[in-house]
């Protein structure tokens, strides 16, 4: 590689040109191409993905350095859906393209657009519209969001990228702030201090449906009340949903037909 000669006088023309930097998504007036910055030069930029006469490039693509805007929101969006037809994702790290990831249900995401971190969530589907379907969400400058079906966008508006542990602990953080946390084992969203410490006061229901009050010893039968939600804090809420369940038992056996005990014997 030859690097080039220049003087003082293009060093400094050149450092005294508005630059864009490296990831920034900018438009050229002049070629018509909007892409994604991957490398400074000295009289071009380098874009590592363009769009030009409606079609995606992949290879590196000079531009003239003065020929260059701030790309708009709408080409933003334009250049994401583009990449996400084709199941290409802009990896700011490696400055360059990479396949979509694939995620699966209780994975935690950041959420982007073309690299530009627009929020975080615990991924559940993509719905039958398209739709980016998590758990709980936040969103930048938004409240955390955590009714178990949050819809965010359609998900060729955005990029899916893996989260790191520090921000595994700002999406905990903001769940906390509103009194929350995630528990990923059983995909739900539960009170802080949903489980009591050794030697408190907790309640289930038994196989008579009565309530009863026991001690969190920290025992397997502890954990599985707890993992299969029979585990209460507060006995009003046992109380509850007893009744919810005597409720629903009742309407069932209003709208059920006579029972064959003849074909039950049988499946049996």
């Amino acid at each position: 590689m030859t690097i080039p000669e220049i003087s003082f006088k293009q060093f400094r023309e050149w450092y005294d040109k508005a630059l864009p930097h490296t990831n920034e998504i900018i438009y050229s007036e002049g070629c018509k191409t909007l892409g994604i910055v991957k490398e400074i030069g000295v009289n071009h930029i380098t874009l590592g993905v363009a769009f030009c006469d409606n079609q995606l490039i992949t290879e590196p693509v000079d531009i003239p350095m003065g020929d260059f805007r701030e790309a708009s929101e709408g080409e933003i969006l334009k250049l994401q859906h583009i990449l996400s037809e084709r199941n290409l994702r802009w990896t700011q790290f490696y400055v360059g393209l990479l396949s979509s990831y694939k995620f699966e249900t209780n994975d935690q995401i950041r959420i982007t657009r073309l690299g530009i971190i627009l929020g975080y969530g615990v991924f559940k589907e993509i719905n039958d519209k398209g739709e980016l379907v998590t758990f709980c969400v936040k969103m930048n400058n938004e409240p955390v969001r955590y009714n178990l079906h949050e819809i965010v966008g359609p998900v060729k508006d955005y990029q899916l990228e893996p989260v790191t542990s520090n921000e595994r602990e700002y999406l905990a953080n903001a769940l906390s702030e509103a009194k929350k946390q995630w528990n990923g084992y059983q995909s739900r969203i539960e009170p802080l201090n949903s489980r009591g410490k050794i030697g408190d006061i907790y309640y289930y229901i038994n196989d008579y449906m009565e309530i009863i009050a026991t001690k969190e010893s920290g025992k397997p039968k502890d954990l599985k009340r707890y993992r299969k939600l029979n585990y209460y804090i507060i006995r009003g809420d046992a109380e509850e949903i007893c009744n919810l369940i005597e409720e629903k038992r009742k309407r069932q056996l209003v709208n059920n037909e006579e029972i064959d005990t003849v074909k039950m014997a049988k499946k049996r």
